[in-house]
């Protein structure tokens, strides 16, 4: 008897660690900063990143790619999730290569939809995760003529009677100028991705943003100063007054929480405080 209960003990200890991992990786997974997270492609990820239970021997689940539904760049798709379980998959192609943006918005109360998405040869390329009804955004870059496969899942809860809706559209991913004063500001889409230059220290850089039909949360950032140098950036309202600023010290990168209000237009300033740079352009853009 003795012995009997302490196989049972042991087998408990050796189970649990296992049990506790199981779980302490699904809730690290689960608990990501709210932005869209974008990796490199790796060689082996499951299909289900977060959800192992899903994954069923590694590659049945995948036969879902076969029967995508095709859907157009530009085009609003609209489905639904109908079970637990339920994974709808989408595919599209480009017809040249350039900056682009997926949006899965109208997730239903009560549930939480994640957006994942894979190349041509069914490859994990990035996803957004973030929680409950929050519109899920990837913002990457994609080569022409390659189809590019989007997987819509629920996290947890679903609604078969309250459609989501799938976009994907093209940003813009240039250089632009002139765009050295307020009057002169270029207008840009919350979904742009803006390299510019500063080429002398009384260089500065203006942006409009507006016709965004929606109020929203945005994290505005600067990147890719030049080392030896200092940018900095501002927020101004259509009324010429600074809302906020992002000025830290050397080539950091510069980070604005903004609140988009539905109707607004903003304006964005891009300076330098130390040092310039003609042949290095800084990277400027708007993350969720």
């Amino acid at each position: 008897m003795k012995k009997f209960i302490s196989g049972i003990l042991v087998l408990c200890m050796l189970i649990l660690p296992i049990t506790s991992f199981a779980v302490g990786k699904s809730v690290r997974d689960r608990i990501v900063e709210e932005e869209v997270i974008k990796k490199e492609l790796p060689q082996s990820v499951p299909f289900n990143i977060r959800k192992q239970s899903s994954i069923i021997g590694g590659n049945i689940i995948s036969l879902g790619f076969d029967t995508a539904t095709e859907i157009r760049v530009g085009n609003r798709h609209k489905d639904t999730i109908d079970a637990s379980g339920d994974i709808k998959y989408y595919k599209v192609q480009f017809p040249q290569s350039g900056a682009v943006e997926f949006e899965l918005d109208g997730i239903p109360e009560g549930a939480d939809y994640d957006l994942t998405i894979y190349n041509e040869k069914k490859k994990f390329i990035a996803y957004s995760n973030r929680a409950n009804q929050n519109m899920e955004v990837i913002k990457m870059h994609v080569e022409a003529k390659q189809w590019y496969y989007l997987v819509v899942e629920s996290f947890y809860g679903y609604d078969s009677n309250s459609e989501y809706e799938v976009e994907v559209f093209y940003c813009l991913d240039s250089t632009v100028e002139p765009n050295e004063s307020y009057s002169d500001a270029f207008k840009i889409w919350y979904c742009d991705i803006v390299y510019d230059t500063i080429s002398s220290n009384h260089d500065e850089d203006w942006y409009k943003v507006s016709d965004i039909p929606r109020d929203f949360n945005y994290l505005l950032v600067l990147e890719n100063i030049p080392k030896g140098t200092d940018y900095d950036i501002e927020i101004y309202d259509q009324y010429g007054r600074l809302i906020d600023s992002s000025t830290y010290g050397g080539n950091r990168s510069e980070k604005i929480d903004f609140k988009y209000e539905s109707g607004g237009v903003y304006y964005i300033r891009v300076f330098s405080y130390i040092g310039s740079d003609s042949t290095k352009p800084y990277r400027l853009f708007f993350d969720y």
